[in-house]
């Protein structure tokens, strides 16, 4: 049996274009810019429809249908990653057009990449962005060529969407996210996920990689819609309470903070605290209420359990994208954000042990730097080492920016920076006068 993300299937998204009316089929007769193929499509039931052709992404289908809806407003407002601006401009697409790849590589990961490529392509300089249907994840301009600009897969968490549902007072300033969930695994085999009345901090700062690690496990089977014990974090054990089952057992106080309608009562689990058992060890409490790992307000030093797939993924992703941070590091080189990689040292036992380094100087073959965490099974290296490694045992990057981390599978920050380019210069300059 092959990995999770080897799998045919079919892709499918929404180009989004401004005005009242859809774009006709004439004006995509070519596509300039790019090796795109266009034929005449056989779609009975479309206004009209196209077959794309790309030498390297495959084939695809463009169509206009009368009775496909332009993304809600909320939809849009919700989406993770994007900018103000992004927003309003992809709101302005009120004319969706449909577009299909049949997935040429076999491959889920691959194969939806090749699918936003064609969606850039169909926008050209018209369109304002790209709904993935099947991950419900909203493109805009700026974020796809963020992504086309290297030839990197798409990371695991560039194929499901979390979304955050507020509840409170926005005018008195008092709302706060009660229900952070995800779409998208469960159309890729898995099943998605629900935490109900996450910190601050969880939602601002501690979910991305926490979220990532339990979507592989979704994925790779490694869990499932009912696991009693889910050991993913360390010394913080959970458990997957299926929805259903969590609307039957717990209190109202607890199924009150999510929607119980179609859309999300299905192929989903809450993740809960764990049963504990009662004295004399018989039984244990079934009435499941929500993890309280999430409500913590620090998550620094967590340990999270990635498996060697997943890990070797991260892996791939951060090597091709070498390039995107050294042309971030040319970029931002007046600001002097801190750069730091992630190794993976070989230890005694011949396995590896990964650690972070403060990047000094990234040449084409190799990463010179300064090791900041304390190793337990490696010889020759102690933390606030000087050193030079080797890019092929690099695992990880990350640029530290006031808008938030720029990394391999998140680059929004990169954006955000770009736009109040100036601003963070001001105060950066203003701190070191301080």
């Amino acid at each position: 049996m092959g990995e999770w993300y080897e799998q045919k299937m079919l892709h499918a998204a929404s180009v989004l274009f401004r005005g009242s009316t859809l774009p006709d089929a004439r004006e995509f007769a070519a596509l300039p810019g790019v090796e795109v193929t266009v034929f005449p499509g056989k779609q009975p039931d479309a206004l009209w429809s196209l077959r794309l052709r790309h030498p390297k992404w495959g084939e695809a289908t463009l169509m206009a249908l009368d009775d496909l809806p332009p993304p809600p407003p909320e939809f849009v407002e919700i989406a993770s990653a994007l900018s103000q601006g992004e927003r309003e401009v992809v709101e302005s697409g009120t004319q969706p057009l449909a577009l299909t790849t049949e997935g040429r590589f076999s491959s889920v990961l691959r194969d939806r990449k090749a699918m936003l490529y064609f969606g850039r392509a169909v926008m050209g300089d018209r369109g304002v962005g790209v709904v993935d249907h099947l991950s419900q994840i909203v493109w805009s301009r700026e974020k796809l060529d963020d992504e086309l600009a290297h030839d990197a897969d798409l990371d695991v968490s560039q194929i499901f969407s979390v979304h955050a549902v507020m509840d409170g007072d926005e005018e008195e300033e008092s709302e706060v996210v009660s229900w952070l969930h995800t779409h998208g695994l469960a159309q890729i085999g898995g099943f998605d996920f629900d935490i109900l009345a996450p910190s601050a901090e969880m939602v601002d700062s501690g979910a991305d990689d926490i979220i990532r690690c339990l979507a592989y496990a979704v994925l790779e089977g490694a869990v499932k819609p009912d696991s009693e014990k889910i050991e993913l974090v360390y010394e913080a054990p959970m458990r997957f309470v299926e929805v259903g089952e969590f609307h039957r057992l717990a209190a109202e106080e607890y199924t009150s903070l999510r929607e119980h309608d179609e859309e999300h009562n299905s192929n989903r689990s809450v993740i809960c605290e764990p049963l504990k058992k009662r004295i004399g060890g018989l039984g244990g409490l079934k009435r499941p209420r929500p993890s309280r790992f999430f409500q913590r307000e620090s998550y620094e030093g967590i340990v999270l359990c990635f498996s060697d797939t997943a890990t070797g993924l991260m892996e791939q992703r951060a090597r091709a994208t070498v390039g995107v941070l050294r042309g971030l590091m040319e970029e931002f080189a007046e600001l002097q954000f801190p750069v730091l990689a992630k190794l993976g040292l070989a230890t005694r036992n011949d396995s590896r042990e990964h650690a972070w380094f403060a990047v000094s100087r990234l040449t084409d073959d190799a990463i010179e730097g300064t090791c900041e965490n304390d190793l337990h099974d490696v010889e020759g290296v102690e933390r606030g080492q000087q050193g030079r490694w080797p890019l092929e045992i690099l695992s990880d990057w990350m640029m530290l920016t006031p808008a938030g981390s720029i990394q391999p599978h998140r680059l929004s920050a990169a954006r955000v920076v770009r736009e109040h380019y100036d601003e963070i210069r001001e105060i950066l300059e203003s701190q070191e006068e301080e």
